[in-house]
């Protein structure tokens, strides 16, 4: 919703930088839950589950914001996330559940 509004005002770069907030949001929770190391005890699979699914939820939430400042990129994403709804409905957390994951080429690969 606040990324909406700030759109419908044309407040594009404010926009931008609630999406920024949301992926750094992101980047930490990555930091925190340490999946990789998660991943590396049995015990914790639910932990694991639950880190990943929270990741790929908020992955699936960042692309749809950035939809119209990355339209091309975005596509790619989704097609990897195999959802394809960019409304504004699906930029809530939790408001779609995935059913799988692809593997996805880099969006930004690197200039040599």
């Amino acid at each position: 919703e606040d990324v909406a509004g700030l759109l419908d005002r044309a407040e594009v770069t404010q926009a931008l930088e609630a999406i920024w907030e949301r992926v750094r949001r992101l980047n930490a929770y990555v930091a925190e839950t340490e999946p990789w190391q998660l991943a590396k005890d049995p015990e914790r699979t639910e932990d694991l589950d639950r880190s990943l699914a929270s990741l790929i939820e908020g992955v699936r939430v960042i692309a749809v914001l950035l939809a119209p400042y990355l339209p091309d990129a975005v596509a790619k994403l989704q097609a990897a996330l195999g959802d394809d709804d960019i409304s504004y409905a699906a930029a809530s957390y939790g408001a779609r559940r995935l059913k799988r994951v692809e593997k996805v080429a880099p969006l930004f690969p690197r200039a040599v």
